[in-house]
């Protein structure tokens, strides 16, 4: 229910009740009875908190409008950076059909931005390397395929292929497929970019270490050259982007100027260890990691690492680019957007409260003073007296359904299991729709409060579109504990929709409720994922680890 809703409903019981009470006026007037007049002034107190508590409820969410509106621009502001990436970005469907893309992407398919949309990369790629293309993009579905429902796999793969654009010559691309699998087939993120120099950099290197040195030695990219585990070769920007002289970094080990955090990674695919623990076969590879500088800093940069022969000895050379400005945004819109969801539960959290304490005491005085009233009143008047006390009912009920809404005192009290299962029960009363609710965790108390507050919003807002959009007759609510994380899973038996034109359609017509349960989830470390079939019901999949896995596999 809406804030505009329950404004509407309370203007409406004043109005109901001024006019009762203007009745009581007029037949207290007729008699003096001290009894009258004291409940008469009880009633005047009564409707003056109301309406003081309308205000503050208006006030507040105002308050949250301003909120909305200074995160909804740092989001602007994060898709600009998007937009503007000197890379190609873009965001394909598993056929290789593209939902996104941004000016870069644009510039280097020779395709307007605007009509890049709907078309599928393998018409951008040379006839010589589709075969291939339209293989490994049909191993990647198939991949992807086969993941566990309501569960997200991210994996990284990286191809280097020659792409033809509509307008221009062809160039030799680095392409990187971030993959996010899930029951719906999932959706790739490709970063595109042109390589035509850097492999010409890299061919005239292995021709002559003396072309190799005068073209690195200009360059604004950073180049390291990693022989066993030390740094045989770092050219200036290297030392610029890392934070360290040229002449420091010759003879360094290698992992020790990378963060502790991105190390394994690395060691797990042989760059910066001893000879003899390279385990597996050998291919450009791409990572994001930290690089700690001589002082104790660090700074991200995108590394991407291929295998040479460097004074007849094999070695590593690595190419870097800093990327410390776009990941201090992405981190700052996280921050922003888990300061906007606090600072709301605590909004919420103090006016639930207070329309539960106050005006919940003062409404239950008010309707006891009624009952005194009626015995004192002649026979002919207590039906007004009886309808004035069923609209002070009416209003208790209401106040206490959207001090529910607001805040459950439950969740902070008796725990997340405790809250759901109150909230399934009076959603089903108020809306005539069957929740089977069941539960199989101990301990919940003990479950960090972030993550109880996500997963109640989460189902709330689950349930919400269950009630608006599926017309369904009954709703399957499940709480499990599987090992360190925890399941939720809410199906009902609607009528379902199509999930590309839900999640896929170009920005702004997608459905806002799917995405803000999407960025709550991964403000805690989670994953949701969404099924649903035309006419067989939808099902919400919300997995959220205990312990958040740190970030050194998502480069694996």
């Amino acid at each position: 229910m809406s804030d505009k809703y329950f404004t509407h409903k309370i203007e409406q019981i004043h109005a109901r009740i001024d006019e009762y009470y203007g009745q009581i006026i007029a037949s207290s007037q007729r008699r003096s009875d001290p009894l009258i007049d004291q409940l008469v002034s009880d009633l005047s107190t009564s409707l003056e908190e109301l309406h003081v508590a309308e205000e503050e409820l208006y006030q507040q969410n105002e308050a949250l409008l301003e909120m909305r509106t200074a995160l909804e621009g740092q989001q602007r502001r994060y898709q600009s950076l998007f937009d503007s990436a000197p890379d190609g970005y873009l965001v394909t469907d598993s056929t290789g059909r593209i939902i996104e893309a941004n000016r870069a992407s644009a510039y280097l398919l020779g395709v307007p931005q605007d009509r890049l949309l709907r078309k599928f990369m393998v018409t951008f790629v040379s006839m010589g390397d589709r075969p291939a293309f339209r293989y490994s993009l049909q191993s990647l579905a198939k991949e992807m395929r086969k993941s566990e429902p309501g569960q997200e796999k991210h994996s990284n793969t990286d191809w280097e292929i020659q792409l033809k654009p509509k307008r221009g010559n062809p160039f030799l691309a680095s392409i990187r497929l971030s993959i996010a699998s899930d029951a719906q087939g999932g959706i790739l993120r490709w970063t595109i970019r042109d390589v035509s120099e850097r492999k010409r950099a890299e061919e005239s290197m292995r021709e002559s270490e003396m072309k190799f040195r005068s073209l690195a030695e200009t360059t604004s990219v950073a180049i390291l050259i990693i022989q066993d585990e030390d740094i045989r070769y770092a050219n200036p920007a290297a030392g610029r982007t890392i934070g360290y002289s040229n002449d420091t970094l010759l003879g360094l080990k290698f992992l020790a100027i990378v963060h502790p955090e991105d190390r394994r990674v690395l060691e797990r695919h042989g760059v910066g260890v001893p000879p003899g623990r390279l385990s597996e076969a050998v291919r450009i590879r791409r990572w994001e990691i930290r690089f700690i500088s001589q002082q104790g800093g660090s700074c991200w940069a995108d590394v991407t690492a291929g295998r040479i022969l460097y004074e007849k000895k094999p070695a590593w050379v690595l190419t870097a680019y800093d990327i410390t400005q776009r990941k201090e945004a992405e981190q700052d819109r996280k921050n922003l957007l888990a300061r906007v969801v606090q600072v709301q539960e605590e909004e919420r959290r103090r006016i639930s409260r207070g329309l539960h304490d106050q005006m919940g005491q003062g409404l239950i005085a008010l309707i006891l003073g009624f009952k005194n009233l009626e015995a004192v009143l002649p026979e002919q008047e207590r039906p007004t007296l009886l309808q004035l006390r069923k609209v002070a009912e009416e209003l208790r009920q209401e106040m206490h359904s959207l001090a529910l809404d607001l805040r459950p005192p439950s969740l902070d009290d008796l725990g997340l299991v405790t809250a759901l299962a109150n909230y399934a029960e009076e959603w089903s009363a108020r809306n005539g729709i069957v929740v089977d609710f069941q539960a199989n965790i101990s301990q919940d108390r003990q479950i960090p409060a972030e993550i109880s507050t996500a997963v109640y919003r989460i189902v709330q807002e689950a349930l919400t579109n269950v009630l608006k959009h599926a017309g369904a007759r009954r709703v399957s609510l499940i709480l499990d504990r599987r090992g360190e994380s925890i399941l939720v899973i809410v199906e009902d038996d609607g009528q379902g929709f199509v999930i590309d034109q839900a999640t896929k359609t170009p920005q702004p017509n997608r459905r806002l409720g799917l995405i803000g349960m999407k960025e709550r989830a991964e403000l805690i470390g989670g994953s949701l994922a969404i099924e649903s079939t035309l006419g067989l019901g939808t099902s919400l999949f919300l997995r959220i680890p205990l312990e958040e896995t740190r970030r050194p596999d998502a480069n694996a």
